[in-house]
């Protein structure tokens, strides 16, 4: 799949959710397809995280029906995150590196607003 493609796709998810989601805020990707690194076909894949204001769980019944029918292959991870979940500060050493390895696709960049992590 080419990267028109691929935008193409990931707008018309945005857009779907937020039809039924008014609690939904964005569409962030994460990693190495967010800081530009060359794309590398059968290795590389999305990392794509969904944001949210409150619990998301009411809507994921309808998320996966919307991703099914969109068709995204298996090189495409969809994580839902809860905004305060996804900004707030973290002692964990496995997380994503929010402010700096982020990119908003399509909504607010709440990326922006995460806290530093905690070693």
């Amino acid at each position: 799949m080419n990267q028109k493609e691929v935008q193409k796709k990931l707008l018309k998810l945005h857009d779907q959710i937020k039809k039924i989601s008014p609690d939904y805020i964005s569409m962030l990707t994460v990693g190495s397809t967010a800081v530009g690194d060359k794309w590398i076909a059968g290795r590389s894949d999305y990392d794509i995280l969904l944001i949210f204001k409150k619990d998301f769980q009411k809507y994921l019944p309808q998320i996966k029906k919307i991703l099914e029918d969109i068709n995204f292959d298996d090189s495409f991870l969809f994580v839902p995150f809860n905004k305060k979940d996804y900004t707030k500060i973290t002692n964990s050493s496995f997380d994503f590196c929010n402010k700096f390895k982020c990119k908003a696709l399509h909504g607010k960049d709440v990326s922006k607003e995460c806290k530093p992590r905690i070693k």
